[in-house]
């Protein structure tokens, strides 16, 4: 609750509400994953955390994330092989290196799809929207937008040169 407040309170600047959300989903994932085993929903906490960061921060965000989910699985693969009893159900952390070898890596390559997946639909986006900018700006026909309500809520800059009126006007 506490997150979904700081989330969507508009004096706090977007870049800090943004940690905030990728710091939620990281350590809901941390205790997830140590307190339910593999078993349980941190895996999926884990691969929002890579994911949102790639939506809102950008690719190196995201190759960070992976990196940090990365080193969880190796540090919990230290603790539960050097002694260290870990919480949760005891069926669900593997008890040989091969296991762990596949989970982890079976884990990251599917963070990694989905996270440059996600980034590279992000980018293609954005040079779609640069490009389509560029042509309403630089076309000599009017394009507009409306509403639902028929209002005007976009004109492109040709407008000015035919009726001699700013878009802003409209």
């Amino acid at each position: 609750l506490l997150g979904l407040l700081i989330c969507f309170a508009p004096k706090i600047p977007f870049a800090v509400r943004v940690a905030i959300l990728l710091s939620g989903f990281y350590l809901l994932g941390i205790f997830s994953m140590v307190f339910s085993g593999f078993e349980g929903s941190g895996r999926l906490y884990l691969i929002c955390f890579a994911a949102f960061a790639a939506l809102f921060s950008g690719t190196r965000a995201a190759l960070f994330a992976i990196g940090a989910n990365m080193a969880l699985l190796l540090l919990l693969w230290v603790l539960a092989h050097g002694g260290v009893s870990l919480p949760g159900p005891d069926s669900s952390w593997p008890a040989d290196t091969m296991g762990w070898l596949v989970i982890s890596t079976t884990f990251c390559f599917l963070c990694t799809c989905v996270t440059l997946s996600l980034s590279a639909v992000i980018q293609a986006l954005d040079k779609s929207e640069k490009q389509f900018h560029c042509l309403v700006d630089n076309s000599p026909d009017i394009i507009w937008t409306s509403d639902h309500h028929q209002l005007i809520t976009f004109v492109s800059p040709a407008v000015e040169t035919m009726l001699g009126r700013p878009a802003k006007h409209f």
